[in-house]
């Protein structure tokens, strides 16, 4: 009983910590925007900035945008504590188009089934 209570707390834990470094990344992500990208958008809007200098505030943003979705596969793979952090692994990675089915089941999604098959079977 011991081994199954450490278990459980080791699997919070882990889906804590991989929540916060979602957390971080994406709030790094959007801060990165608002204080780099959306001033040069908005000086091309306003004829201050030119198109290149549009492009280039954009694609500076690539190397935040790689370390968020490496943060939020990261979570979507961490097993869940209950059924509402298999919630979120749903939305987030359906937002980050990271499930196929096509041509096969996409393995994701069957291990996030088997998740929801395990906790369903302890509420």
């Amino acid at each position: 009983m011991a081994q199954t209570s450490q278990r459980t707390r080791n699997i919070a834990l882990n889906w804590n910590r991989a929540v916060a470094a979602e957390r971080a990344a994406r709030q790094a992500m959007e801060q990165f925007y608002r204080g780099t990208i959306q001033p040069v958008l908005d000086a091309f809007h306003t004829g201050e900035a030119s198109m290149q200098e549009a492009v280039e505030a954009e694609d500076s943003e690539r190397p935040w945008i790689d370390a968020y979705e490496a943060s939020a596969k990261r979570l979507v793979r961490t097993p869940a504590p209950d059924l509402e952090a298999v919630v979120t692994k749903l939305r987030i990675g359906n937002r980050h188009y990271m499930f196929s089915s096509e041509p096969d089941p996409d393995p994701l999604l069957e291990r996030i089934a088997d998740e929801i098959m395990l906790l369903s079977s302890k509420a």
